[in-house]
């Protein structure tokens, strides 16, 4: 059980940091447009 949440927290963060890693690369788009 503790080996199964731990990778589905892992999962979550990996994703966080994909959102992470987006939303930083669109912003430097913007203000690099700019």
């Amino acid at each position: 059980m503790t080996v199964q949440y731990e990778a589905a927290s892992e999962l979550v963060v990996t994703r966080f940091r994909g959102w992470d890693m987006a939303i930083f690369s669109t912003l430097n788009n913007k203000w690099r447009r700019m």
